[in-house]
This record gives structure tokens, sequence and C-alpha cells, in this order.
């Protein structure tokens, strides 16, 4: 059993590893932390690795779930697609 999980964890983390590529190489922006709606257009993200981030935008696409990734529309069309790939 102990074989079974070392290799789950070998492919979770080259799957994990390969999408954090695809993101580097689309140009987008990957932003994680827990966020709020600081106004209808704006969201304030307490980042994971530390600090703040505003972000601001006219849309803003929300992607809880798995890990919560907050994208402002510029970079969210990026992101779908590259999840949907």
């Amino acid at each position: 059993m102990a074989a079974v999980r070392k290799r789950k964890r070998e492919m979770v983390e080259g799957l994990i590893a390969m999408h954090l590529d695809k993101y580097r190489a689309s140009g987008a922006e990957l932003v994680m932390g827990e966020a709020r709606f600081a106004s209808s257009n704006t969201l304030e993200v307490r980042l994971n690795d530390g600090g703040t981030r505003t972000l601001v935008g006219e849309r803003i696409n929300l992607r809880p779930g798995d890990v919560f990734i907050a994208a402002v529309v510029a970079v969210a069309e990026v992101l779908l697609q590259l999840l949907n790939a």
C-alpha cells in the first residue's frame, strides 16, 4: 500500500507541476489565497505566501473549489482555457 500512495503522490505532483508550467508559459498570473470583495469590482486577497493584493477589474471570475483562484477578467479567459484543456 505504501508503494501505491508513493506512486499517487508522484503522479499528483507531476500534474501540479505541469499545470503550473502552463500558467507560467501563458503569461497569466495565478493568485492563490483567501479573498473578499472590497467593492463590486475589487478583490482584496490575503496571499498564501503572505501579504495582500488588490485586484480590480470590470468583471471578476472566481474559481472556488480545489484551491481558491481569483482572476481578473484579463487573465480569467486564459486560466479557463488551461483548466479546460
